[in-house]
């Protein structure tokens, strides 16, 4: 949320002599690259006990390879690094010695932009990873004159070949066109369910798909994001369809409405969420964590731009905001209905 509040700010500013940049970063087979003995180290900086590094370094280590000659297994080699991808362990202690997709963000200037690639220079000695010149990219604030633009671009051209389509899976701005920024969410559930089609699912096997699998594909972006309405109602269709169909029929007879099968199972229902309530369900609990939370970075960086001079609760939308903001921003009436005072005792 921090990052495209920079790049709304980025994208409206008009003004001003000196324009500014965001580089996004992507390391190249960053599993691969990861050294043994640098996740020990690190394990031991962050005060895991002797006992479980131990563990986990005698799980990553074990892996073995040898090449097969006329059928038969040759002598085997044993490698001093990498985490194999696919082990659910494998993202964890990951995370804990690098970070393979990040943004840097400064001014615009030539000068400037070889400093970092200075730094990018030595982070690639140092840490052995490397940059995956195919995917970083920049993207520039509207400011920013045209020949400084071609200047660093011809300065940066060996590590800035990619196109800044999106961040973390999502665009880094949403343009007018709201339905075609996020169709790509109904095209990931339309590929799932034909993958089901031809398969003899029972409803207790469809139950399980359409709540672990259908409705966790659009969490991450309804967390941040207020997705269309006739998208949220395409998707509620679709899995919909997916219920009621069979292997012949993809759509079958609806014995009953979507907002039944969505009420609580104590209530005859199947627990299955409205997308579009959901939706505002999450954006509404960012508002919360805004409240809980006054001194988190995010809610510095919102209240500076949106709610100076007063609560969250009474902000007003604004000139131009962002589109996370105006997603937030119209979940803060679930939010207030939902407010309780408590009173303690001193």
């Amino acid at each position: 949320m921090v990052a495209y509040e920079v790049f709304h700010t980025m994208k409206v500013r008009k003004k001003g002599k000196v324009g500014s940049m965001a580089i996004k970063l992507d390391m190249s087979k960053t599993y691969d690259r990861i050294e043994w003995g640098y996740l020990e180290a690190v394990m031991g900086k962050l005060g895991f006990c002797r006992k479980w590094i131990d563990l986990i370094m005698r799980s990553v280590s074990i892996v073995s390879y040898s090449d097969l000659i006329n059928w038969k297994p040759g002598s085997s080699s044993y490698p001093r690094r990498g985490l194999r991808q696919g082990d659910p362990l494998s993202p964890y202690l990951f995370i804990l010695c690098a970070k393979d997709d990040c943004i840097l963000f400064g001014r615009a200037k030539a000068d400037e932009n070889l400093k970092i690639q200075e730094f990018l220079f030595k982070y690639e000695k140092a840490s052995r990873q490397f940059l995956n010149k195919e995917k970083t990219a920049v993207f520039f604030s509207s400011n920013l004159r045209l020949e400084e633009k071609e200047k660093i671009m011809e300065i940066g051209g060996t590590i800035m070949r990619g196109s800044y389509e999106k961040h973390l899976g999502l665009p880094p701005v949403v343009g007018k066109s709201k339905y075609n920024t996020f169709r790509s969410i109904k095209e990931r559930v339309w590929k799932k369910i034909s993958n089901w089609k031809n398969s003899f699912l029972s409803f207790a096997g469809k139950e399980v798909l359409i709540k672990a699998v259908l409705q966790s594909i659009p969490t991450y972006t309804m967390s941040v994001l207020k997705l269309p309405k006739n998208l949220c109602k395409e998707l509620n269709s679709l899995m919909e369809n997916f219920w009621w169909g069979n292997s012949t029929k993809s759509s079958g007879i609806h014995w009953c409405r979507l907002e039944k099968l969505g009420r609580p199972k104590g209530s005859g229902g199947l627990g299955f969420r409205d997308v579009k309530s959901f939706n505002l369900a999450l954006l509404a609990k960012q508002g919360w964590r805004f409240l809980l939370n006054p001194r988190s970075l995010v809610a510095k960086i919102f209240k500076e731009k949106y709610y100076r001079s007063g609560p969250l609760l009474e902000a007003k939308l604004g000139h131009r905001p962002s589109f996370i903001w105006r997603s937030v921003w119209g979940a803060l009436k679930l939010l207030w209905e939902g407010l309780r005072w408590r009173v303690w005792e001193c």
